[in-house]
């Protein structure tokens, strides 16, 4: 799996954003979570808050997304320059 960038997702927003933080940790899910998203026994969850702020320093974008560890991978690419 290969995560988009923010801009590239709503590309109105391309060019204003100045900062964009990502935190991903690992828990299990509440009763809720586990039935919406039909988890056996002991899988865990990943929580990945974005939090894509604009060049006034402002949250313009924060998606909180629910992955089960058993159905998810995970690809990052970083420019060196």
């Amino acid at each position: 799996m290969t995560s988009a960038p923010t801009w590239a997702i709503v590309p109105s927003l391309q060019g204003c954003l100045d900062d964009v933080t990502e935190r991903v940790s690992a828990r299990m899910p509440d009763a809720v979570e586990a039935e919406l998203l039909d988890l056996p026994g002991e899988v865990r969850v990943l929580s990945a808050l974005v939090v894509a702020c604009g060049t006034s320093g402002l949250a313009v974008r924060v998606p909180d997304v629910l992955l089960p560890v058993d159905r998810q991978g995970r690809e990052d690419a970083y420019r060196l320059d």
